[in-house]
């Protein structure tokens, strides 16, 4: 199968759909909207995305230089704090564990060697 029919199947969809919803819009949940009124609450933690955000653009800035585990761990626990995990500590050691874990996959099974950084001459 060539890669552009589900590409140009999955556009079709999302036309469909859009021109769906615009031609019989869904009456809005009643506890989305402020009492008395008919203004929507909205439903975005800006804090929460903004968390995420600069977890990950600090992520990519400090990939190179800090290494995958380092700067991987460091993004895995931004998103937990940011998506309201209680224990930082636990989610500090699963990040670690599973950073390493990535790392050990893609040099051992795909031959791949991510960035080491700091941990250069340790590993």
């Amino acid at each position: 199968m060539r890669p552009h029919r589900p590409a140009a199947g999955t556009s079709r969809s999302r036309i469909v759909l859009t021109v769906q919803m615009l031609r019989t819009p869904m009456a809005p949940d009643p506890e989305l909207l402020h009492p008395g009124t008919t203004r929507y609450r909205t439903q975005t933690d800006w804090k929460s995305l903004g968390m995420k955000l600069g977890a990950f653009l600090a992520f990519t800035v400090l990939l190179v230089t800090v290494g995958w585990i380092l700067s991987a761990a460091m993004l895995f626990w931004f998103v937990a704090r940011a998506m309201g995990s209680p224990r930082p500590a636990m989610d500090l050691g699963i990040a670690l564990v599973f950073s390493s874990a990535v790392q050990a996959f893609f040099s051992a099974s795909l031959d791949l060697n991510l960035p080491a950084g700091i941990l250069e001459g340790i590993f």
